[in-house]
Parts: structure tokens; sequence; C-alpha cells
């Protein structure tokens, strides 16, 4: 934590790890004030069964987690992979963001190599659903398994009558008009908020309808929204966009309404990859409507 902390460090970093630090200011120091912040250091047991494995690289203070019970094993191993397409095949690649590349590097091998030889799961943070599985060792190189997933819990869904049709309708058409109004500037999709119940999740704006008006004021006059996908389930409308400002972007949007208005708000952004990847599919390529 003193790493992250530290603003002489903080100062020399360079982009995208200086964000970092800003993002630590916000997220975790709150916390640190408040008292409710315990740290470790080191291989740690936090009770029976569940303890800490550094695996410093990454960052700093990177580590694995390890849950343990009746011979069972599943190691949770945060940010030790973020490209499986490309790491499982050769863990040498690192990342731009890594701190000490050749540790990260390091870290993965040991990881994967003691994984292929004692098969227990691994869990990612960047590896795709379900995003738990196992690895194992294909002579020069590694190949992940994940387990495999069925959702039993899925059911019918009941009959919608025509107005909760239209009402969904309506609702996503609002949540696509607020967005575009970025790139507009157009006010009036603001009405479509509840200015007494909206919550934002975006770190970097403020909750409330005044903290969207200031972002209208600060994005470039050239930005540029595009709705590729809007779906929606029950009070959630989920929104795909390809955005352009400072810079191409593709994002996820998610909006929650309650009583006809928006009343919470989500998002996560990514920069647009310059080419496809080894699939040939961009981030945004694929059906836009669900069919039945």
């Amino acid at each position: 934590m003193d790493y992250w902390f530290d603003k002489a460090i903080a100062e020399k970093a360079v982009e995208p790890v200086k964000t970092f630090f800003s993002q630590a200011v916000v997220k975790v120091k709150p916390y640190r004030d408040s008292g409710q912040l315990k740290t470790f250091e080191g291989e740690t047991q936090f009770f029976p069964g569940f303890r800490s494995q550094p695996t410093y690289g990454h960052t700093p203070g990177h580590s694995l987690y390890i849950l343990e019970n009746g011979g069972e094993k599943l190691v949770f191993c945060g940010d030790l992979v973020h490209v499986d397409a490309v790491q499982f095949d050769d863990p040498s690649v690192c990342i731009k963001f890594d701190s000490d590349p050749v540790k990260a590097a390091e870290q993965r091998k040991k990881t994967f190599a003691d994984a292929a030889k004692t098969p227990y799961l691994l869990a990612f943070a960047h590896v795709s659903f379900p995003g738990v599985g196992h690895v194992r060792n294909e002579g020069d190189h590694y190949r992940w398994i994940p387990v495999e997933y069925m959702n039993d819990a899925l059911k019918q869904e009941p009959q919608q009558s025509q107005g909760e049709k239209n009402m969904q309708t309506n609702e996503k058409q609002e949540a696509v008009s607020l967005l575009k109004s970025l790139e507009t500037g157009d006010p009036k999709p603001l009405d479509y908020i509840n200015p007494n119940k909206y919550i934002q999740h975006n770190l970097n704006v403020a909750t409330g309808l005044q903290g969207l008006k200031e972002l209208f004021s600060r994005l470039p006059p050239n930005t540029r929204v595009n709705t590729v996908r809007a779906f929606q389930d029950g009070p959630f409308v989920f929104v795909h966009n390809e955005y352009d400002f400072f810079g191409p972007k593709v994002g996820f949007d998610i909006f929650r309404f309650e009583d006809g208005k928006i009343v919470e708000h989500w998002d996560n952004l990514q920069e647009m990859p310059k080419q496809p990847n080894a699939s040939g599919h961009t981030m945004l390529d694929g059906d836009t409507k669900v069919m039945p």
C-alpha cells in the first residue's frame, strides 16, 4: 500500500501506470482514512484453508489467494494473466503496465508449471467466462481448459403484456438517447433521469444529475457516440457503444430504471484496438438483435 501512496513514485510513473496511483487515492484512501483497511505482507493465513501467496511482479504487492478444503484447491490468480489467447501459449509475454515484467513472467511460468503438475483449479480476473479452469502442459507451451458451465437456473420467462413491451422499448430508446446527447449536447435526455435518486458509478463523474452536467462541459466538441446494440432485462438496459472522445473507445453502459426513470448507471470503457483479434473479430462485430 505504501507504494501506491508514495507521491515521489507516482510523479515518476508514466501512463498507463500513472493513472493507477490516482485510482488508489480514490478507491482505497477512504478505507485507510476510516481505519477499515488492514494490510498484510508476504504469505499470510487469513483463516484455516485460506491464505495468500506473494507473486510480486505485475505490482509490488500482487498475490495469489489460495482456498483449500477436503483435498480440493482453488487459486485466485488476480492479474497473473491479462491476455489468455497469448500468455498461456507463451508465459514470457508481458504487458506494458507490469511494474516488473521479468518477475511477472517468472511468477506466471512458476504458477502454470505447478498447476499443470498438481492439477487444481485456477480462477482469473482477465480470462474469458467462466474464468475458472485447469492448465495443461503441452511441451513448450500451456493450454487453458475452462470448466464446463451450465446455467441450470434458467426458467421460462413469464409472458409480457404489450404495455410492458412498449415500456421496455421506450427505456432502451431513452438510454440510447442519453448517451447520444454526449455527442449532440442536447439537454432534453437529462429529463429521463430521476434527479433525486440518480447514482453514478463512474469514478471520474460525480454522482447525481449535476455530475453528469459537469461531464458534458468537459467533453471535447468532436465527441462521437455510436450505439451498436442495446438489450433490456427487467429494469436493466445494457448498451454497447463505439465512442470517440480523447481517442476511440469501446464501452458497455448499464442503466437501471425505476418507475420509468433512470436511477443508476455503470460503465466500462476500453481503448479501441487498432486491429482485429487472432480470430478476425473486433470488439463490436456480431449480431445486434436477440432472435426468438
